[in-house]
């Protein structure tokens, strides 16, 4: 074959597009090579693809996003912006890069750091990713030398596989710089000072110029001293840039139109250059200090700023319970996001802590997201975000992740009180039963072995005692077992309710005759014709009862219980008065807990559940139970129970 087709021949086959081809296929099959040798159970869960917002940024995710595939890895999208910005970028090529990672299903995060190589390790390291792929760089050599390369700096400090793509031919040239693409730093002044500044830049030395030109009796240090009042102007309003292109201006003009030879830029005056330069190095430095003070007073504004902020945000942790949706809803406000959520790794699926806002729902597109710690993630939606500081915003995050933390411990916290109060309500239970279970029983023993016993002829009396024994005994186990099914029925929320019209004196003197030999020392003072109530007329039968024994037991002998009621408004007050000790004001909340005393008192029994049972049965069916003193002596418990319908009109009208 002749050398010429030869070389023709490679030519065709080494073209440009055909070796990117083949070094993008040598990439799929070492990584796939690559893949084969990780064990499925312990496949790292993601790719990280590096983004800067330059064209090529689709192929380069469709790169990546082929490598996540073959591993069934998931794709995160990664964009470093300045430290001094935390507002989402909103380039075209960012933009089109995050609807393209929507589009296939990957995760887009941005993270503020001037160490964009550190920034990039960070963030693979907390999504424990396998590999990073970012494009390769179009810097100049010079540029690399001058300012570092990003690229190396990353693949020295990666712990992991560091993949680099080629730019398509078909791509347009990616922007120079690379600092101005993924590190472009705001500044502090805006936009509208900086072109005033410039305009100013231009004109004001040039009227200056020919003010001085018009009075024919100034001389050269005048001049000169306008000429630097203009460049200081400028300084103050454009800053560096325009400060800089002012002096170097004014120097030009001065020369032109004031230092002889006129309108020539030579000098012939050695007294004349040394002013001339003199001049130009006084207002290139006065600019450069007029520019850093206003970069720090914009700066100390910003802190300021920053201050307030965290300040607030530290007013509203200490004062609530739970600071988690007040700390997202105020992060959403500062970034004017659309909604924003909280997440949580549970297991391997993330969970909604908390959200804020509208449109936060699982199809909204995700325009930023920040990690939270290690195990959680805060997600915020919205077009168009603002520019934050980076200090506020990981202050902010910082704050949600020790609430996080502190709701872990509430729950926790919760747990183990439930399980205190649990294993404190056994404890009281086993102690209740063990004594008045056992009371009552060795009584009844005690009583029908006495009867069985043949070889006594006991006494009419005597027989008669030890019935009134084994009856009043069983009568004490029946209540005893009756209070604990109400009681565990009350605690599970099995009572069933039976809301009906009743009367209250058939309910009450129902409950009486329940109490058997005890009822002899109740008295009911009802008067007759009184009006119907609506209530569960047995619930109603069971706290009567408890309240009645409750009062029966802790009066003295000789003293009656009272049974009265009146109507107030709307409600009818069943009153169980007795002549007991009493019951102090700081102990009524203690005493409706079950198995809570004040303490036994001569042959007083009982587990603790009468009033616990009380107040829990009212408060079913919607009434209430209160607890007072009785005058002279003695507690008067007071049940409140509605009127029915028909008979609230017909107190209204009385």
């Amino acid at each position: 074959m002749p050398a010429e087709a030869l070389d023709a021949g490679l030519a065709e086959v080494f073209r440009t597009e055909r070796l990117s081809a083949l070094r993008e296929l040598s990439l799929q099959y070492m990584a796939a090579i690559a893949d084969k040798g990780i064990d499925p159970g312990h496949r790292l869960p993601s790719v990280i693809v590096a983004l800067t917002g330059a064209p090529g940024g689709e192929r380069l995710i469709r790169v990546a996003l082929g490598v996540a595939e073959r591993g069934s890895t998931r794709l995160v999208g990664v964009h470093v912006r300045s430290n001094h910005t935390t507002g989402p970028s909103s380039s075209s090529g960012l933009a089109l890069a995050r609807r393209e990672l929507r589009a296939s299903g990957g995760a887009y995060i941005e993270v503020a750091s001037s160490d964009i190589a550190g920034a990039l390790v960070s963030v693979a390291e907390a999504e424990r990713a396998g590999r990073i792929i970012v494009g390769s760089s179009q810097r100049g050599r010079w540029t690399e030398l001058t300012r570092g390369s990003m690229l190396s700096e990353l693949i020295r400090r990666s712990p992991i596989d560091v993949h680099v793509v080629a730019p398509d031919s078909e791509d347009e040239t990616p922007v120079a710089d690379e600092r101005r693409v993924i590190e472009s730093r705001v500044s502090v002044l805006s936009r509208r000072r900086v072109w005033s500044g410039w305009i100013l830049a231009v004109a004001a030395p040039c009227l200056t110029i020919l003010l001085v030109t018009s009075i024919s009796s100034i001389t050269l240090t005048a001049a000169l001293l306008l000429m630097l009042l203009a460049a200081t102007s400028v300084a103050v309003v454009g800053g560096i840039g325009p400060a800089m292109f002012a002096a170097v201006e004014s120097f030009l003009l001065c020369n032109w139109f004031l230092i002889p030879p006129l309108h020539r830029l030579t000098i012939s005056n050695a007294d004349d250059a040394v002013s001339l330069f003199s001049f130009l190095a006084v207002a290139v430095s006065i600019g450069a200090f007029v520019s850093a003070a206003a970069r720090r007073s914009a700066e100390a504004r910003g802190a300021r700023s920053t201050a307030a902020t965290l300040a607030s945000m530290a007013g509203e942790v200490a004062s609530l319970a739970d600071p988690l949706p007040a700390l997202v809803e105020r992060l959403r406000d500062i970034y004017g996001a659309d909604a924003a959520e909280l997440h949580e790794k549970d297991g391997r699926d993330w969970v909604v802590v908390t959200a804020t806002g509208a449109g936060g729902s699982a199809d909204a597109a995700a325009s930023m997201q920040m990690a939270v710690g290690e195990s959680a993630r805060l997600v915020i939606h919205g077009e168009s975000l603002r520019m934050v500081d980076h200090d506020t915003a990981g202050a902010f995050l910082d704050q949600i992740s020790v609430a996080l933390e502190q709701r872990r411990l509430r729950v926790t916290e919760e747990l183990v009180d439930s399980l205190a109060r649990a294993n404190e309500l056994r404890s009281a239970l086993l102690a209740a039963v063990s004594h008045d279970l056992r009371t009552p029983l060795a009584a009844v023993k005690a009583a029908v072995s006495t009867l069985r016993n043949t070889g006594i002829d006991w006494p009419a009396d005597t027989r008669e005692e030890l019935l009134e024994t084994i009856e009043i005994s069983s009568d004490r186990l029946s209540a005893l077992i009756t209070n604990l099914l109400d009681m565990s029925r009350i605690q599970a929320g099995a009572v069933e309710l039976r809301l009906e019209v009743a009367r209250v004196d058939e309910i009450v003197h129902r409950s009486v005759m329940g109490l058997g030999a005890r009822s002899t020392r109740v008295r009911v003072e009802l008067d007759d014709g009184l009006p119907s109530v609506w209530c569960d007329a047995a619930l109603v039968d069971h706290v009567v009862s408890n309240l009645a024994d409750n009062a029966v037991k802790w009066s003295p002998d000789d003293a009656v219980v009272r049974i009265d009621g009146s109507i107030v408004d709307d409600a009818f007050h069943l009153r169980v008065i007795d002549r007991g000790p009493g019951i102090p004001t700081a102990d009524r909340s203690r005493v409706r807990e079950p198995f809570q005393r004040l303490g036994d008192a001569g042959e007083v029994y009982g587990t603790g559940l009468g009033l616990a049972v009380a107040d829990g049965f009212a408060t079913i069916m919607g009434a209430r139970l209160l607890l007072d003193d009785t005058p002279g002596g003695g507690t008067t418990a007071t049940l409140v129970i509605p009127l029915a319908e028909p008979e609230r009109g017909a107190v209204a009208d009385a």
